[in-house]
């Protein structure tokens, strides 16, 4: 039995945590705001919303790949970020985490909004960040 690659990773497969996460990313790389009247379940602050649109906006920039909302699969991209999410709610040195220098303060800044806020990414968005960083650098060879 072989593995999907990475990219083809059903969306609804992944935590609700990670899938709001990944969903208010989406939006914002399209230009658009995630309101905070009209999508409740997102329960955050509008400051930690324009944190994370402004980290998603130098994201894509640097040519990190988000999906348009709605995709059915998760891309590499995001399952890295949300992998580094989750790592910064759980490491005390988070100058351990490997990102562009332009990203390490809002990526550090949102995670624990999204922790004070209860959304606490699971243990294993670590591994899929783990295995869409190999795949990044080349090591991954299972594909």
């Amino acid at each position: 039995m072989t593995s999907l690659p990475t990219t083809r990773l059903v969306f609804t497969r992944r935590s609700l945590a990670e899938q709001r996460l990944i969903r208010m990313m989406r939006i914002c790389a399209e230009g658009r705001s995630v309101d905070p009247e009209d999508s409740k379940h997102y329960r955050l602050p509008k400051s930690t919303l324009k944190r994370l649109a402004r980290f998603t906006s130098i994201a894509v920039a640097k040519g990190y790949r988000i999906h348009p909302p709605g995709a059915l699969y998760a891309s590499r991209d995001e399952l890295r970020l949300v992998g580094l999410f989750a790592q910064a709610q759980r490491l005390r040195f988070t100058n351990r985490i490997r990102i562009e220098p332009e990203l390490h303060d809002l990526l550090v800044g949102i995670a624990a909004a999204l922790e004070a806020d209860g959304i606490r990414l699971p243990p294993i968005s670590l591994v899929a960040a783990d295995q869409a960083a190999l795949h990044a650098e080349g090591v991954d060879k299972r594909e």
